[in-house]
């Protein structure tokens, strides 16, 4: 449905990382709702709320670091945050970088963290309707044109392919953790896809899914 291409989590909106950048935490019931930056240049300062995407998810240790996990297309990008000097607040203690090597599979893991859908199927594995989740998890329902296919390739999975004139294009969709709501892992030319390959790929990373 898109193949728009979005950073990583809380700190892909433009900011390096560096040593003027402070993070605080909104810690809601133990889970981490909401994430806000603080650059300083001189003596100025700004302070931004920022995005916690869809497959973004964090961790409190008991050290009390806080854990960020993202991931974005082929890689898994973890980010540690420690203390800063001023109460409530956080700096980057390192970032690191995981590759999900394609290996032999013929179809590319490219994970697109705000392509995001719920599917209705019936008990025949047939997909009936549709329904786009837009960034702020409300949905909208997607008329399926003639052009358009949706089919079950395995529990969890859905394949889109659009055709046009002898040209088709497809995308599939993943539901990892079971919540109803599928994410685009892959897409490219035609209408062939490499379930076993894809499932290879994904399999590390089902519960941001």
């Amino acid at each position: 449905m898109s193949n728009e291409h979005f950073g990583f989590g809380s700190h892909g909106n433009g900011f390096n990382g560096g040593g003027n950048a402070t993070y605080s935490f909104t810690l809601t019931s133990g889970a981490i709702t909401a994430v806000a930056v603080t650059e300083t240049h001189g003596s100025r300062s700004s302070t931004h709320s920022v995005d916690i995407g869809p497959t973004t998810s964090y961790t409190v240790g008991t050290d009390g670091k806080i854990t960020e996990t993202s991931v974005v297309g082929n890689a898994v990008e973890t980010t540690v945050y420690v203390a800063g000097s001023t109460a409530g607040q956080y700096t980057i203690q390192s970032e690191t970088h995981t590759y999900i090597a394609q290996g032999t599979a013929t179809t590319r893991l490219d994970v697109e963290p705000y392509d995001r859908a719920k599917f209705t199927i019936s008990t025949g594995g047939a997909v009936t309707a549709v329904d786009r989740v837009l960034p702020d998890g409300s949905t909208k329902s997607v008329t399926i044109g003639s052009s358009t296919t949706y089919t079950q390739l395995a529990a969890g999975y859905v394949l889109e392919v659009q055709t046009h004139g002898s040209h088709s294009n497809y995308e599939v969709y993943h539901d990892g953790n079971g919540d109803g709501v599928y994410t685009e892992i892959a897409h490219g030319s035609g209408s062939t896809v490499d379930l076993v390959g894809l499932q290879t790929q994904v399999s590390s990373i089902n519960g941001a899914l």
